[in-house]
């Protein structure tokens, strides 16, 4: 991840990333993660749009002059993608978060 961040795909608002920051932050990717519980339903899952929710939150935090890029959206997209959303309708939170601490979320090898 923190890879991905040096080259030209950074952007800011970022789920793992501090405003700036090169390396992955912990306080950064916690407070995404405790955000993602919040909206998550009583079975876990979140929806496209609950992580679009947490994502422009950071944004808006981040403060003046931050606006998600065209890479961040892509970002949310990805992860939704990956996590299994586009077949299943939603994703698991627990899977969002072994995926945040680059584990291989549990839906792999469903």
């Amino acid at each position: 991840m923190e890879a991905l961040h040096k080259t030209a795909i950074s952007h800011q608002c970022g789920i793992h990333f501090a405003k700036g920051a090169t390396v992955i932050d912990d306080e950064t990717r916690n407070s995404t993660l405790s955000k993602l519980a919040e909206l998550a339903d009583d079975d876990g899952h979140l929806s496209l749009d609950d992580i679009a929710e947490v994502k422009y939150s950071i944004c808006e935090e981040q403060g003046q002059g931050v606006e998600i890029t065209f890479f961040g959206e892509a970002e949310m997209s990805l992860l939704y993608t990956f996590l299994g959303g586009a077949v299943r309708g939603y994703v698991e939170y627990s899977d969002v978060e072994r995926f945040l601490y680059s584990k291989f979320p549990m839906m792999i090898g469903e």
